[in-house]
């Protein structure tokens, strides 16, 4: 490759590939090469590690690393904020967290506690944001339409 930026987009797009023919292990292993060559943060470059990172936690979670694929998730939108994909997705990896958790034997899921109630908050704070962006775009009683 002339530019070795280039190899940023050839390791995502073969994690990418990976990951949709369902071979989580590969996918894992090209998007994180993938997130260690990226250097500076052009707009396009930034949109790269998004879903590079996004991506990556799609394939923690179906390999069924679920803390793994919450944390990618809560990472992606660190740089997109604005995700609902990537809120969407942090919600499910940490519900599947929790539900795993409550099929372990008691005396492991003990310990555990401050993360459920760490999860519980980040859940409510997100919740607590997105509740005026709803409410905002509902349409008043007087133009919503009778069907």
């Amino acid at each position: 490759l002339k530019d070795p930026r280039q190899q940023n987009y050839l390791d995502y797009n073969l994690g990418s590939v990976f990951l949709s023919l369902g071979e989580g292990e590969a996918a894992v292993e090209e998007l994180e090469r993938s997130l260690l060559l990226q250097g500076g943060r052009t707009a396009l470059e930034t949109n790269l590690h998004f879903r590079a990172v996004f991506n990556l936690g799609i394939a923690r979670y179906d390999l069924g690393e679920y803390r793994q694929a919450a944390e990618l998730f809560a990472r992606a939108l660190t740089i997109d904020a604005a995700s609902w994909d990537a809120k969407i997705n942090l919600e499910l990896a940490l519900k599947s967290l929790r539900t795993e958790r409550i099929s372990l034997p008691r005396e492991q899921v003990l310990p555990q506690r401050d993360e459920r109630e760490e999860t519980d908050a980040v859940l409510e704070r997100v919740h607590a944001k997105e509740v005026p962006v709803w409410e905002k775009s509902l349409p008043d009683a007087d133009d919503a339409l009778d069907w």
